[in-house]
């Protein structure tokens, strides 16, 4: 089975096709895979308050018409996600139920889909708000809760089946995970992950996938889809993409161009 991991989306709306339908530069990668996981930021909502970190959610119904057989992972729990407190949390599980898109409400309990088994954990020095949706994990300390979750991992283990955590750090402005992250990332692997997959905003991809013991660590995909304010000055001109198998254990990793259309930035072509 091969997994496609993508970079972190952060959508809005908008009436120019290129960015209502931003994965279409992508399709052939996106019909290479029998599993694709998107890593959303902002939520999915009709309503309106800031403005920002918002969308009615079209830009994924474009990407489910795009590989419509496809099962497509959402990621959804994110910092910007409460920016209208707990209705931007239900509108958000509410659009991806209804459009039979594949996501995990629970906390502690993982996202069990065929032989995917996936952890969604958070930093616990920028889990704030999201302290009782995600998995708090002390990087810098090993904490009681640390210790409970590596243990949990045991207990999931099972042939033929991928154990994914996703996990969600702070900014870093280097081309190389923080130490006391990587040096983490390894620890899961060695616990009983076979895929860690870090999540931080605005890190610039380099070499984003690596091998560890029979395990795969991928890191800094980028914004593949970024309609921030921040876009112009903080953007990168690229992103990327890793594919998993989950059987040779091997990875593909693909650099994606991109451009700016109406402040937001897209993919233009792999």
């Amino acid at each position: 089975m091969k997994i496609l991991f993508v970079g972190n989306c952060t959508f809005t709306d908008d009436t120019d096709a290129r960015v209502c339908n931003p994965f279409v530069p992508l399709k052939n990668a996106l019909e290479a895979a029998d599993v694709i996981v998107v890593s959303l930021r902002g939520s999915l909502t009709s309503r309106r308050a800031s403005g920002l970190f918002q969308s009615e959610g079209q830009q994924l119904l474009s990407l489910k018409k795009l590989i419509p057989y496809t099962p497509i992972i959402v990621d959804y729990k994110n910092p910007q996600l409460l920016t209208l407190g707990e209705r931007g949390l239900r509108d958000t599980e509410r659009f991806l139920a209804k459009n039979g898109f594949i996501y995990n409400p629970q906390i502690l309990r993982p996202l069990l889909y065929g032989t995917i088994c996936m952890f969604h954990c958070i930093d616990a020095d920028i889990a704030d708000r999201l302290l009782d949706k995600l998995i708090p994990i002390s990087l810098d300390t090993v904490s009681d809760c640390t210790l409970a979750f590596l243990r949990i991992l045991k207990i999931y283990e099972a042939p033929l089946r991928t154990i994914i955590i996703t996990l969600r750090i702070k900014p870093y402005s280097t081309n190389s995970l923080p130490p006391m992250v990587g040096a983490f990332c390894k620890i899961l692997i060695e616990s009983g992950a076979d895929v860690v997959y870090v999540q931080a905003r605005g890190c610039k991809p380099s070499r984003t996938c690596e091998t560890y013991d029979g395990g795969m660590i991928i890191r800094g995909l980028g914004e593949l889809i970024d309609c921030s304010p921040s876009t112009r000055l903080f953007g990168s001109k690229t992103s990327e993409l890793c594919s998993v198998d989950t059987i040779s254990k091997l990875y593909d990793r693909k650099i994606i161009r991109k451009r700016v259309i109406n402040d937001c930035v897209v993919p233009r072509r792999v």
